[in-house]
């Protein structure tokens, strides 16, 4: 009972996570290493600017308690208390990490993972290592749209993959966000949930690098190179005055962004992801010259009474309620009477 209400009150911010999740309304820098034999690392530091963390902390943690109070006919002084704050969940879930990596078959070892609230916001910090490149690059772990191939002389070739989808999906909520904004300063032009989104989307900033195995010998489109064997890229700036920064992190600004070493010495191959397109959406359809992904799994639709939509994964149903995973990683319930129709 308290994890279908916690799913519903989770719900009503939904959009404005979406937001966070899709857009990147935080600074991140993210930094993989790939080893010869196909091992490799992860270290992620993350910000999540004190507006977004206030945000979460004060207008779902209140509710959230709220909820379970009512839900367990308890008053306040015998409720039960998280364990975390609100943004901690959100933000700072080893748990969860584990749990999408064993989903996607990758074993993965943390060095560390740490999270501290400070002056200026939630800083998140863990590292990990990983032992199959393939598998990670398919597991959804990493925020950046990153991906392998072997280039048409048996090099090795990191690139952006593009998703015309999630950019499409992010830009038109940016959208939402802006005209639900305008309508609500004429109501409440004070509102401090707007204020908050509102600086966080105007200071976003995220990097990402990558280091080879080998020596780079090409750096293309928004990559930079740092050193022998590692490059970078980065996106900052506003997103409410800038939305063509969305498809820059999605590979749509019209450039091949590409990095490229040797293959020498790697005990690793990277056409399970070619398999992996195989098994998951048939034979590939890319014409020459175009990078292959892998297909996702189709999802689900839930169509909701008033006409909102949420796709995602069915990780459970009965003749009661549903419950699905979205892309952010979150499980929603919903009652049936609560769907209109699935696609």
């Amino acid at each position: 009972m308290i994890d279908a209400i916690k799913d519903s009150i989770l719900w009503k911010f939904f959009f404005v996570f979406s937001l966070i999740f899709l857009c990147g309304c935080m600074h991140q820098k993210e930094s993989i290493t790939i080893e010869k034999d196909g091992s490799g690392s992860v270290e992620v530091e993350t910000l999540i600017p004190k507006a977004t963390v206030d945000f979460v902390d004060n207008m779902m943690g209140g509710m959230m308690q709220g909820m379970m109070q009512m839900a367990e006919g308890m008053g306040a002084e015998n409720a039960p208390l998280p364990k975390k704050s609100a943004s901690e969940m959100m933000f700072a879930n080893k748990e969860e990490i584990v749990k999408k990596a064993n989903a996607a078959g990758v074993d993965i070892k943390f060095d560390y993972f740490n999270s501290e609230a400070k002056d200026d916001g939630l800083h998140v910090s863990y590292k990990y290592k990983f032992d199959d490149i393939n598998r990670f690059l398919q597991s959804g772990l990493m925020s950046s749209n990153f991906a392998l191939k072997k280039d048409e002389i048996g090099n090795l070739e990191g690139y952006l993959r593009t998703d015309e989808s999630k950019s499409a999906q992010s830009k038109a909520q940016l959208e939402q966000f802006k005209r639900e904004q305008t309508a609500d300063q004429v109501e409440a032009p004070d509102d401090p949930t707007a204020k908050a989104m509102i600086e966080a989307m105007r200071d976003f900033k995220v990097e990402f690098y990558v280091t080879m195995p080998n020596e780079l010998s090409d750096v293309t489109g928004v990559f930079k190179q740092k050193d022998a064997k590692t490059a970078y890229l980065e996106f900052s700036g506003d997103l409410l005055a800038s939305p063509e920064l969305i498809d820059q992190m999605y590979g749509l600004e019209g450039t091949v962004s590409s990095i490229t070493c040797s293959a020498d010495g790697l005990s690793f191959d990277i056409t399970e992801r070619r398999e992996a397109e195989k098994e998951l959406g048939g034979e590939s359809t890319l014409s020459q010259g175009q990078y292959p992904a892998v297909a996702e799994e189709q999802k689900t639709i839930l169509i909701l009474n008033g006409g909102r939509t949420v796709e995602g994964d069915i990780v459970e149903e009965n003749e009661k309620y549903i419950k699905i995973r979205v892309s952010s990683g979150i499980v929603f319930t919903y009652s049936r009477e609560e769907i209109s129709s699935i696609e």
